[in-house]
């Protein structure tokens, strides 16, 4: 059973509809005409021609969004099918001696499918597809040797599966303290925040697969919690301070995609208009040779040199990162054009694994960056006028393979449980501003095909490329939207 399924019965028949692929660049279409409507799906994992690194059909490799599972489930409800059964393509077989998915692996997505899943092994499936004269391995070989679809009807086979998922639902909890500000300010917040959550026995993101132990998380983000403590330790020991009110946040749901600060974002304990800037810490515990990153520093006017000025004070060798948007909380903030400081002393061999412990956090490296963290946020707290936000576009990762597919450039809800996906910001310059939408848009059709959740969403987007005119059907209040953008 695959644990982003639906519970479900099902009695229908079978078809084979290869990798479950839908996709422009490169054409490939696995569901075209096939009669998938009502019936149960048969699906291979990943992608074709995968291991052929000489001559890869699909750039990105298993990074490209079609060879995921979501995606693959997406485009079969899309086609109105009944149920999909995933099978290990060949490599995995090879690799996993056609080990089945764990239900703990399968069951960590954001959504789910509106599908009954299951994941079967590959010699119930040769023995479905030796009626119609065929078998995997076959037909993996003629859609990596002819880069073209293989999908068929299996005839004589029937499907009849019955499937029970529970899900239980975990109230997540961010803690916040508050000093008030004083004086002409008061009204105003800065916010200073880290993460405290981590992977417990290793939940989906762990680096150490197949291990159940626990995953301490000393810098990630015990550290970052510490130097939040600390800084409202000391600024609480202030007397009669002047300036803007401190809020200190440690956030939960971080590691599960920055839910504890997009929910704060989106239910502000004070109003975020009122939030002149955002001051996160993630990982700050391996200080190694006085470097540090600082991202955000092109968020506001005046942020770079002033940022120049502290690591030359406080005898850090500064790698600026000028845009708000990153792998933490800060980016929730900046989304909500805020400008944000995000220290991070960078990765290493332990990261996101049971290693991560604190023998090897270094905790004076840490008393340094709070210490230039507390003049920076004494500095925030009191300059007028307030920090101008600037808009920055996140720059791609150095060395990472672009994945092909187009984007429109919008930050969606992740929290919204609705029919559609909810607009929860616009980026800057973006195919979706330029089309006029909006925040708080809820977008429900994408050239004429339903968009009922992220993930169909995800799947629609994977079928167009960079440069393709579309259509989007948006709610905005009580009015239905449609917009035309060109994506990018």
């Amino acid at each position: 059973m695959v644990g982003f399924g639906t519970s479900g019965q099902v009695k229908a028949p079978v078809v084979f509809a290869g990798f479950g692929i839908v996709a422009k660049e490169p054409a490939w279409d696995d569901f075209a005409g096939l009669d998938v409507a009502g019936k149960v799906v048969i699906v291979l994992r990943r992608l074709p021609r995968l291991d052929h690194t000489e001559a890869p059909l699909f750039a990105g490799g298993s990074n490209h969004p079609a060879a995921s599972l979501q995606t693959k489930a997406a485009n079969a409800a899309l086609a109105k099918a009944a149920a999909v059964i995933f099978v290990n393509d060949a490599g995995l077989a090879a690799q996993s001696k056609d080990q089945l998915m764990s239900f703990d692996y399968t069951s960590q997505s954001r959504e789910p499918s509106p599908l009954a899943l299951i994941h079967v092994k590959r010699e119930i499936v040769d023995r479905m597809l030796a009626t119609a004269g065929h078998n995997l391995a076959n037909l993996e070989g003629a859609m990596a040797r002819e880069g073209r679809p293989m999908s068929l009807a299996i005839p004589g086979w029937q499907v009849e599966l019955q499937v029970q998922v529970e899900r239980d639902f975990l109230t997540l909890k961010n803690v916040i303290g508050v000093l008030e500000g004083k004086g002409p300010l008061a009204d105003e917040t800065v916010v200073i925040g880290a993460h405290y959550d981590h992977l417990g026995y290793g939940e989906r993101g762990s680096l150490a697969p197949g291990v159940k132990a626990i995953h301490y998380g000393a810098d990630d983000n015990a550290s970052g919690t510490v130097a939040v403590l600390e800084l409202a330790r000391r600024f609480a020991e202030v007397q009669d301070r002047q300036g803007r009110r401190l809020v200190f946040i440690l956030f939960s749901g971080e590691e599960q995609g920055l839910l504890g600060s997009r929910y704060y974002c989106s239910h502000p304990v004070f109003p975020l208009e009122k939030t002149v800037a955002m001051v996160n810490f993630d990982m700050v515990g391996r200080l190694r040779d006085d470097k540090l990153t600082v991202y955000g520093t092109g968020t506001a006017k005046g942020f770079d040199k002033l940022i120049d000025g502290l690591g030359k004070k406080y005898g850090f060798q500064i790698t600026k990162v000028a845009t708000g948007f990153g792998p933490s909380d800060h980016t929730a903030f900046y989304s909500r054009k805020i400008p944000v400081f995000h220290f991070f002393t960078g990765t290493h061999p332990q990261y996101h694994r049971p290693t991560d412990t604190v023998d090897t956090i270094s905790v004076a490296g840490i008393r340094r960056i709070v210490d230039m963290g507390e003049e920076l946020i004494a500095y925030l707290a009191k300059v007028e006028p307030r920090p101008e936000y600037v808009a920055v576009a996140a720059p791609a990762k150095p060395g990472a393979t672009p994945l092909r597919g187009p984007r429109l450039g919008i930050m969606p809800n992740y929290d919204d449980t609705k029919e559609g996906v909810l607009v929860e910001d616009v980026l800057p310059d973006g195919p979706a501003a330029k089309a006029g939408l909006q925040r708080g848009d809820r977008i429900v059709e994408i050239a004429g095909k339903a968009v009922p959740n992220l993930t169909a969403y995800m799947a629609v987007m994977a079928t167009f490329k960079p440069g393709d005119k579309i259509e989007i059907t948006v709610l905005r209040g009580d009015k239905r939207l449609k917009l035309q953008a060109e994506l990018r």
